[in-house]
């Protein structure tokens, strides 16, 4: 049992994609079971609470700060819990609430458990090559055997494998690329990256397709300035480059997503001639919406967030900077953010490659989830970006 608890962090990254499989046969065929991904990552959730205020580990002035976010946390939840009972929410309603706290609330925690674990980097990484390795196969042996779902409902292209959601999938798989190419010098992670490359290229959306462009030439600029133009980590990332081209071009899904941000009239026909409604998928339409509604309210909605419920229906924008500021408020957002700006203030300034690809991590992690949305708001996507923060503060060298 004490060997459990003391690898627990690792058992759940490996658990991560295996959530995410029951999950989506659970909603697919409409199974009833009750949800094993709350059941366990409720308790890691207590785990992290327990660690964090409990470890010999860590020292008495960052329990006390810890203690102070966790108080001021749960004030903030009481009184958001106060205000949507009285609002007569239903049941049901109200417990998708409590689910969505819990699923948005878990990065911040989650940030500060990584931040003071005193976890092992390479049991870290085998977990995170396992993890990747899970849901890449999980990807491509449905596609093999032909039994993958579609990523859309719609006559767009692009595979989920046998997991639920696209975006979500797409956006954890492009942050994780970034963790592989950190520790890039190690040979069966250049597996892992084509593996992950291929994979993103069949999801068929726009995040997973520009992210992978962008990380590609990124990685090949950032190699070749470090280790120079001939260097054997250069030629690596240019073949690595080349073999993501080839994904990309010889790809009908690719094509699609070309042709879906191209300006022609059929695509302006679906999003009323707005070309930046076809970038964000129409959700520039839904946060409009969702502004007027929040600008209408009462200050006391507005400081505490107006929750998810809308007309009886659990809507976000799927941009999730703009769905923590409304649905938690002006208070909530604060609370929610201080970790991030606490720790990232914190971190010293020095540009090792490791400490290079970190940051880019990081800056991409929050670009996808303000365009997009499914990273801040996903347990299994954004401890990466705990992970990226922690390895920056912890000054943990992979690649050099």
């Amino acid at each position: 049992m004490k060997k459990i608890i003391n690898n627990f962090l690792y058992i759940i990254i490996v658990l991560f994609p295996i959530i995410d499989l029951i999950s989506s046969f659970n909603i697919r065929y409409n199974l009833k079971l009750y949800s094993p991904g709350i059941i366990i990552r409720g308790l890691f959730f207590l785990y992290i609470i327990i660690y964090t205020l409990c470890s010999k580990k860590i020292n008495k002035d960052i329990k006390k700060k810890v203690i102070i976010y966790y108080t001021i946390s749960i004030i903030f939840f009481i009184i958001f819990i106060v205000l949507k009972i009285k609002s007569n929410i239903s049941l049901y309603n109200f417990l998708n609430e409590l689910k969505m706290l819990f699923k948005f609330w878990y990065f911040p925690i989650t940030l500060i458990f990584l931040k003071n674990y005193d976890y092992n980097a390479k049991k870290l990484f085998h977990s995170l090559n396992i993890n990747t390795l899970i849901y890449v196969l999980c990807i491509i042996i449905p596609l093999i055997t032909n039994t993958y779902f579609n990523s859309y409902s719609s006559i767009y292209k692009g595979i989920v494998g046998w997991f639920y959601s696209a975006n979500e999938i797409g956006s954890m798989l492009s942050i994780n690329l970034l963790l592989l190419y950190l520790n890039f010098k190690n040979k069966k992670n250049i597996l892992l990256i084509i593996l992950n490359i291929f994979s993103l290229t069949l999801i068929g959306t726009k995040v997973s397709l520009f992210s992978l462009i962008i990380i590609t030439i990124s990685m090949f600029l950032l190699f070749t300035k470090k280790y120079k133009v001939k260097s054997k980590e250069s030629i690596i990332s240019f073949a690595i480059g080349l073999i993501s081209l080839v994904f990309i071009l010889f790809n009908n899904t690719s094509y699609d997503i070309f042709k879906r941000v191209s300006l022609n009239q059929t695509a302006f026909k679906n999003y009323d001639d707005n070309y930046i409604s076809i970038l964000l998928s129409n959700r520039d339409n839904t946060l409009i919406n969702k502004y007027n509604d929040f600008k209408n309210k009462n200050l006391l909605i507005k400081t505490f967030g107006m929750g998810f419920i809308n007309n009886n229906e659990c809507k976000s924008i799927e941009m999730d900077i703009f769905d923590i500021l409304f649905s938690y408020g002006y208070i909530g957002f604060i609370i929610y953010f201080i970790p991030l700006i606490y720790y990232l203030s914190k971190i010293k300034k020095s540009f090792t490659i490791d400490k290079l690809i970190c940051i880019f991590g990081i800056l991409l992690s929050l670009s996808i989830s303000f365009i997009c949305g499914h990273t801040l708001s996903a347990p299994s996507v954004s401890i990466y970006i705990s992970i990226f923060i922690s390895l920056l503060s912890k000054n943990i060298k992979v690649n050099t």
